[in-house]
């Protein structure tokens, strides 16, 4: 959404529209209270075309990768733990 902001001649969209460039913060913020649903009188115009529908896919996105981001680091300690453990057992039951 930055780069598509940066990127866009927003002058003469304003020109064309009435209506002005939007504050990707707020738009952001909406993303997420509000499900990607705008005001209908605001003057700002839409980041992308499609907005809404394009918000609700990342946030689906958002919805998979945080919880794979927060279980990835336990569940690797996991199995190191695991192997370490098995690793040492073998060692001990060798020394015998």
């Amino acid at each position: 959404m930055i780069i598509v902001k940066w990127t866009t001649d927003w002058n003469a969209i304003e020109n064309d529209t009435g209506k002005v460039a939007p504050g990707i913060i707020g738009s952001m913020i909406l993303m997420f209270i509000q499900m990607g649903n705008k005001d209908p009188n605001s003057i700002e115009a839409d980041v992308i075309p499609d907005q809404k529908s394009t918000m609700l896919l990342m946030l689906k996105i958002a919805g998979i990768c945080v919880p794979m981001m927060l279980l990835a680091n336990p569940i690797v300690f996991l199995m190191t733990h695991k192997k370490e453990k098995k690793h040492v057992t073998t060692e001990i039951e060798l020394m015998e």
